[in-house]
């Protein structure tokens, strides 16, 4: 449709692109990602070749190095919250919460999509979610958290996963946008609440 604005999408803690794939196929611009491992990013250049590849920390990008987009996401690193390790949360040199925090503050998009292990729950007994959450208020964020397996999109074991789904005031402002995406499959880009409601 002439005159709609197309949705563009960053990825943080990209690792091969699962949330690229995602927004291509759903008609969503991927703009850039960064991803800190060799491997990953030469994966991501392969499958991604459009797209800027930050192969770095992400403690060095920000506003000055990266375009803003309308989507951020990222599956900020689990180590610190998994039942499967020691649970250390903050004190854990890999909890890089704050540095995506602050990269969605410098950008600031209208969606953040974060993932991580259903442990997120009941670290110090939901407080680290909270505290979380709470930081995406501040920032002008709605959230709503989910837990899903991956059982229930067809995988044949259970894998919880915890799904923080964030947005501001001016959602309500998207048009739809109707493209096609890689396999010409039909796709409608920046609904709103009030259009899903129209189709």
């Amino acid at each position: 449709m002439e005159g709609c604005k197309e949705i563009t999408h960053g990825q943080l803690f990209a690792g091969i692109g699962g949330f690229g794939l995602a927004a291509e196929r759903a008609g969503i611009r991927n703009v850039w990602a960064n991803e800190i491992d060799p491997f990953c990013c030469n994966v991501l250049r392969k499958n991604f070749p459009d797209i800027k590849v930050y192969e770095e920390d992400i403690k060095e990008i920000g506003k000055e190095t990266t375009p803003s987009v309308d989507i951020i996401s990222g599956g900020f690193p689990c180590q610190p919250f998994s039942q499967a390790g020691k649970r250390k949360g903050e004190d854990d040199e890999r909890y890089l919460w704050g540095e995506m925090l602050r990269i969605i503050r410098e950008l600031q998009p209208t969606y953040v999509i974060g993932e991580n292990v259903a442990g997120l729950l009941s670290m110090e007994n939901g407080e680290t979610l909270k505290r979380i959450l709470s930081d995406l208020e501040n920032e002008g964020y709605h959230n709503e958290v989910f837990s899903i397996p991956a059982c229930a999109i067809g995988a044949w074991h259970k894998r919880d996963r915890l799904w923080i789904i964030s947005y501001t005031d001016n959602t309500r402002d998207r048009t739809p946008e109707y493209g096609n995406d890689r396999n010409g499959e039909e796709t409608v880009k920046g609904r709103s609440e009030q259009s899903q409601r129209e189709l």
